[in-house]
């Protein structure tokens, strides 16, 4: 067993556990005719403040407070944890009131986004290797950008040469709109390459209109056609990376503070405030 492997089978485990102890507590506290919401509410309020730490620790890397790997587990199991212990406090039956309905609804947009985060973080930075060399998300519009200019020039240098507009006018067409930006997100994002085998199936009719040297013109502009779709894939995959925290962390500072009115409400209701 590889240390990935053994790192995770102990880490489940310890989720397992704590879930384990979590549920005999909870028969305990029945037994005993205790508060269970109460607790079980405590509890859970402590996990999720202690998850939405870890955006914290990623903008304080300085702070010796164990590595970013470590509090990356952390987060992962103790989010899993979380979705159990969210469904014992809510007595696992679905909430009836606004206030409770809204709270179910953040938490299980926060849950879904956070497993959906995982998931693609595990599998996108492998798949990027696929399709040519790996390029850092902030270099991909220069360089999509560079690719546009050299294919304007092969155009309208094959034009000037050999007087005629075939190629020019299937780059109007077709290449320009192409070229312009990042071009077919769905189909990157799922590993898709329907579009580019149909843009290369028609750069072949085309071929079959050509001379030898204009085939050479269109022999490069296939290379950086193909040399786009490899940007586009990598653009794609990498905005995945990054988007979905922007879904995840507002929902959890939007979570924590109905969580304080939700204290407040019930405190409220009890008489227990000062």
């Amino acid at each position: 067993m590889n240390a990935f492997a053994k790192r995770r089978a102990v880490n489940t485990g310890v989720t397992a556990l704590a879930i384990l102890l979590g549920a005999l507590a909870l028969q305990i506290l029945h037994t005993a005719i205790r508060p269970i919401a109460f607790w079980s509410g405590w509890v859970l309020f402590a996990v999720i403040l202690s998850l939405s730490l870890f955006n914290a620790r990623k903008k304080l890397p300085f702070l010796p407070i164990g590595n970013a790997s470590t509090w990356l587990q952390f987060h992962i199991y103790a989010g899993l944890f979380s979705i159990v212990a969210f469904f014992a406090h809510a007595g696992f039956a679905l909430p009836t009131g606004r206030l409770e309905s809204l709270l179910f609804l953040l938490f299980a947009g926060i849950a879904i986004s956070g497993l959906f985060g995982t998931a693609i973080s595990r599998v996108i930075p492998v798949g990027l290797t696929s399709k040519g060399e790996a390029v850092l998300y902030e270099r991909i519009p220069a360089l999509r950008e560079a690719l546009r200019r050299e294919v304007e020039d092969i155009v309208v240098e094959s034009a000037r040469a050999h007087q005629k507009t075939t190629i020019s006018d299937f780059h109007r067409e077709q290449l320009a709109p192409y070229f312009r930006g990042p071009r077919n997100f769905i189909y990157h994002a799922m590993g898709w390459s329907r579009p580019l085998r149909e843009l290369e199936r028609e750069l072949g009719v085309l071929d079959r209109y050509l001379n030898d040297d204009e085939r050479e013109a269109l022999r490069e502009i296939t290379e950086r056609v193909r040399a786009k779709d490899d940007l586009d894939y990598q653009w794609a995959r990498q905005l995945l990376l990054k988007a979905w925290l922007f879904i995840h962390i507002p929902l959890t500072f939007s979570l924590l503070i109905l969580i304080g009115i939700h204290i407040f409400v019930v405190y409220g209701f009890r008489g227990n405030l000062p």
